[in-house]
């Protein structure tokens, strides 16, 4: 039996016979903590995954398990968060984050462990000074805090995010995300985030999925296995050339440039040598040089597949009136 917190084998799901369907023998398995994020053009079933996968919508085939039991409907422990906050303006954010522990299948909490959640909900996202503002003194990033705040308070095996901070600016985009790599650190669930933006996923996710807008995957990228850096640490200019050494003590460290010291060595290339604090700096200074590296080249994979998607079918549409009317 499979160990991750979520399994979906084999989904398929059509809205009309008469196009492709929108997951078609859709395979998914995510593990406890792991973060996914779900790329895809415009109609490409990012969304259809995530209600079908929340048990918000039925597949006509396949199966869903959560933590290795099968999924029949929505579950209390797999949550599904909107782009909207969806705040009710009559209630305090204290008892929004508390409407979302009335959901139907939710196991009857005492009054005292409602309360507990309620409040750890509050402080993991950073709210606990406006426990008691309404909706109407919320920014749109306070106001999808609330909603995140709402969403773990039911403690989710599964967290589904649907574009959730599609609509903020970039400052709080970017603040977002980094309360969301918290969080999920944090509660370990298994983390499914739909996205349109490949620098978000790529900040985001361990692992990146794009779907084909056929049913099925154009690519799956692990995020780790892009971002690695080589290990070692030594830099060598070219024969004789004093000056590029030179320049690369600087850009080592220039502040500790006592630290570091030019030599040639048998093969008459020279070698920086640094002493280990400095050694130990530099080193991350070039493997987040190499990292930031992979992952722009990791991106430009990524936009490469969905404009080659986008182009797909206009070039079968080419093909069709080539073959209709074949030239003389």
């Amino acid at each position: 039996m499979s160990t991750s917190r979520l399994d979906a084998r084999a989904l398929t799901l059509a809205y009309d016979a008469a196009r492709p369907p929108v997951l078609d023998r859709f395979d998914l398995a995510v593990d406890t903590g792991e973060r996914v994020a779900v790329l895809g053009a415009s109609g490409a079933g990012k969304s259809s995954l995530l209600r079908v996968l929340a048990g918000l919508r039925k597949p006509a085939s396949g199966s869903i398990a959560i933590a290795g039991r099968t999924l029949d409907g929505p579950h209390p422990h797999v949550v599904l968060m909107f782009q909207e906050a969806s705040l009710l303006p009559w209630l305090s954010v204290e008892k929004n984050v508390a409407f979302g522990l009335d959901f139907k299948r939710q196991p009857r909490l005492t009054r005292d462990e409602r309360a507990r959640r309620v409040a750890w909900a509050i402080d993991e996202v950073g709210l606990a000074h406006a426990r008691g503002y309404y909706p109407s003194q919320l920014s749109g990033g306070m106001a999808q805090r609330v909603a995140l705040a709402r969403a773990i308070a039911r403690q989710p095996q599964v967290l589904l995010l649907d574009e959730p901070f599609g609509a903020l600016d970039a400052a709080t985009r970017t603040d977002m995300q980094d309360l969301l790599l918290r969080v999920v650190a944090d509660t370990r669930a298994a983390t499914v985030l739909v996205t349109h933006d490949i620098d978000e996923a790529l900040r985001v996710a361990d692992r990146i999925v794009l779907l084909d807008g056929r049913g099925g995957t154009a690519g799956v990228w692990t995020i780790a296995a892009h971002a690695a850096a080589r290990g070692g640490f030594e830099m060598r200019s070219g024969e004789g050339d004093r000056r590029d050494a030179s320049d690369a003590r600087g850009t080592l460290a220039s502040d500790a440039a006592s630290h570091l010291s030019v030599e040639p060595d048998v093969s008459k290339a020279f070698v920086i040598r640094a002493a280990p604090a400095t050694r130990d700096a530099s080193r991350s200074a070039f493997e987040q040089r190499e990292r930031l590296e992979r992952l722009d080249a990791l991106r430009v994979e990524i936009l490469r597949t969905l404009r080659a998607l986008r182009d797909a079918p206009e070039a079968e549409r080419h093909a069709r009136a080539s073959d209709a009317f074949p030239s003389a």
